[in-house]
């Protein structure tokens, strides 16, 4: 891909999830904003600790 492409791209992306909506793109998949709440996880050492709250971006690849 050109990079300025890429660059428009990901700019427009950022935009769109910022506001919290999906971005579906015909060909490649749909991007989606995720709100993950604060959970109890355990470490490597078995030991419990709290994960704190988070956003992040789910992908779900087309046809799928």
């Amino acid at each position: 891909m050109d990079k300025k492409f890429n660059n428009a791209f990901r700019e427009a992306l950022r935009g769109f999830i910022t506001e919290g909506k999906s971005v579906s793109v015909s060909g490649l998949g749909t991007f989606k904003p995720v709100h993950m709440k604060q959970h109890e996880a355990e470490n490597e050492d078995g030991l419990k600790v709290l994960v704190p709250p988070r956003d992040t971006i789910e992908f779900t690849p087309e046809g799928t």
